[in-house]
């Protein structure tokens, strides 16, 4: 396979360029469509992310956030901040552990999530316009393949996506 960059011929010998490039460009498609969709809410791709683990109860604390948002735990505790200053979040602290806050939405929060299910909806079916069903499926298995390849060298050599 040749890279070939929007407007400019193949380049010879480029293939190491290919899977960085096209990765790259297609984060940035999803990461800003949907920050284009989100911008009337006031909030970003990120922060959503971080309402709708809460709102599921994949996590309730920056710690567990860290776990499955592939950002660092930093970044995450600073979008959370910025949450709480919107009134979108708020902290609990259990009277057993005061060392562990509780990531709570607030009914701001919550009154948003069928907005950000439908602009994610929205942006997904833009950018898989004319995708077929097995073409979904079958990026969705390479991707797959790809995270547990990665997951499998990081396993022996170092930090993981959420890492």
């Amino acid at each position: 396979m040749r890279f070939r960059s929007p407007g400019n011929p193949v380049r010879e010998n480029s293939d190491h360029l290919f899977l960085a490039y096209m990765s790259h460009n297609f984060r940035n498609a999803v990461h800003n469509g949907l920050a284009h969709r989100l911008k009337p809410l006031g909030v970003t791709p990120v922060q959503m992310a971080i309402i709708l683990r809460c709102h599921t109860g994949d996590a309730s604390t920056v710690t567990e956030l860290g776990r499955i948002i592939p950002l660092s735990v930093a970044l995450i505790s600073r979008q959370v901040e910025h949450l709480v200053k919107l009134e979108l979040i708020s902290r609990k602290y259990p009277e057993d552990d005061r060392r562990v806050a509780h990531l709570c939405l607030t009914e701001k929060a919550e009154n948003m999530i069928p907005d950000f299910l439908r602009h994610r909806s929205e942006n997904e079916a833009a950018l898989l316009a004319g995708v077929t069903e097995e073409e979904k499926q079958a990026l969705v298995a390479i991707v797959e393949k790809i995270l547990a390849n990665y997951q499998r060298t990081q396993n022996r050599n170092g930090p993981t996506l959420a890492g």
